[in-house]
């Protein structure tokens, strides 16, 4: 009778198990247990409004003085503030 090594794969074996980083191998369809998918009704993080404000500062040619104002275009142009 003949035996696998550990290195060799179980004919058995599914698929759509493989690449791990040292964490126990799971399926590729499955996602992850703390991933948050975007949601129409959800307001935008301080960080995706900071993000967008240095994204306008950038655009606009870096010009000091503007945070509020690049702030508040940043928030306008993600729906806060929007009546629903």
């Amino acid at each position: 009778m003949a035996t696998s090594s550990p290195s060799q794969p179980k004919a058995t074996r599914s698929k759509t198990t493989t690449k791990t980083n040292g964490a126990a191998a799971r399926p590729l369809t499955e996602e992850p247990k703390n991933a948050t998918a975007p949601q129409a009704s959800a307001s935008p993080s301080p960080e995706d409004i900071a993000r967008r404000a240095y994204e306008i500062y950038e655009r606009e040619g870096r010009q000091s003085g503007t945070e509020l104002q690049n702030w508040l275009r940043a928030e306008a142009e993600l729906g806060i503030g929007e009546s629903h």
